[in-house]
């Protein structure tokens, strides 16, 4: 059961304002009251559900956007995307990541995988790095390939 206390917990968590939360009840209950003293059990726990949905939603997509994150982060320095562009990683992502779409197409559970895939693909990237004259040692050093395959 929904109380009071909870639902301006949630209010506070989200941000939101003393007046713009009387505006929010007001049209949460049709214009019937503004104040959260006045709402009935039923609206009471309506509101407060909403609210949290909201929240969850808000965290599910800031742990998205770490994992995009990562992903181009790793793309970036291993040289799959370019620090000015995006043609040459929309390119890769959709011929070569492992579900071949654009990474704002990803859900939740395939950018796990996603970074996976690229966290092995900068582990070998790191290895091949080591041996001279290979393309990834030519990038991490800046030496220019004057032999390219």
């Amino acid at each position: 059961m929904a109380t009071i206390k909870q639902l301006m917990t949630l209010l506070g968590r989200a941000g939101i304002r003393e007046e713009a939360r009387r505006e929010m009840i007001y049209n949460f209950t049709n214009g019937r009251t503004d104040s959260a003293k006045n709402l009935s059990t039923k609206e009471l726990q309506s509101l407060c559900g909403e609210l949290q949905n909201r929240q969850q939603q808000g965290e599910l997509e800031m742990i998205m956007r770490r994992k995009r994150s990562v992903v181009l982060t790793i793309a970036t320095r291993t040289g799959i995307k370019e620090p000015n562009g995006w043609s040459k990683f929309n390119l890769w992502m959709k011929s070569k990541s492992i579900f071949k779409k654009e990474l704002h197409k990803y859900d939740y559970d395939e950018l796990d995988q996603l970074v996976r895939q690229f966290r092995g693909l900068e582990a070998n990237f790191k290895k091949s790095a080591e041996k001279p004259g290979t393309k990834a040692w030519h990038q991490s050093t800046g030496i220019p390939d004057f032999n390219p395959n």
